[in-house]
């Protein structure tokens, strides 16, 4: 199963492919170096959970937006 993260822009959905079977893996969010008038950019990378790499951990909460960004996503 392919998943589709959804825009309300008109750019072109990002897709990508299922994580690895066994159930055991995540993706991190990789972000790209960047300036206050640049575009969002990130890698989303995936990783075993049994020997994922130093990370740092990003919140979020689920709800309405009071604004949207674009992001580039894996360069796309």
């Amino acid at each position: 199963m392919n998943y589709i993260l959804v825009s309300k822009m008109t750019t072109p959905k990002y897709r990508y492919e299922p994580l690895p079977s066994g159930g055991r893996s995540v993706r991190l969010v990789a972000l790209h170096p960047g300036t206050i008038d640049s575009q969002i950019s990130f890698d989303l990378v995936p990783a075993a959970l049994d020997g994922a790499p130093e990370y740092e951990a990003l919140s979020f909460t689920w709800g309405t937006a009071n604004f949207s960004e674009t992001a580039m996503v894996d360069g796309k």
